[in-house]
């Protein structure tokens, strides 16, 4: 008995970034998903000021890098790749406000908040715990000279 050769079985493109592979398709569905979310809240909800489509730059920019991360992470199909990607662009400056809260539970000098931030909100706790490293940076340094 002779068997026939069967075709080889398509193997999903695998790419890698910085030495980690992934499966191309779940990050371009992810980044796409993510994008489109946030052009469309931009255009939405953003005024129409300098300062306002700065914000909206860095903010998808973090929503961009949080989508890959989570890729790269989980693993995930692609269709929960694309729900991820819509998640983490709707969530947009909310990413930046948990992570004040991820932090705030390892540093010990960040003050706890309960309060709902905006961006303006955010990045002003953001530069106030910057300063506040950086002050305590500044006496270390004055102690050991």
């Amino acid at each position: 008995m002779i068997a026939a050769p069967s075709a080889p079985m398509p193997q999903p493109v695998v790419w890698n970034a910085l030495g980690y592979p992934f499966e191309a398709t779940p990050m371009l569905a992810a980044l796409s998903a993510c994008m489109i979310v946030r052009v469309w809240v931009c255009l939405k909800d953003a005024p129409d000021t300098s300062r306002a489509r700065a914000l909206d730059i860095t903010i998808t920019g973090i929503a961009l890098l949080f989508s890959a991360g989570w890729v790269l992470l989980q693993r995930p199909s692609p269709f929960y790749a694309l729900l991820s990607g819509c998640g983490f662009g709707a969530l947009g400056s909310g990413i930046i406000a948990l992570s004040l809260k991820w932090v705030q539970r390892i540093d010990p000098t960040a003050t706890p908040d309960n309060q709902v931030r905006t961006d303006d909100q955010t990045l002003t706790q953001i530069n106030s715990v910057r300063t506040r490293a950086r002050r305590a940076q500044h006496a270390r340094h004055k102690r050991r000279h």
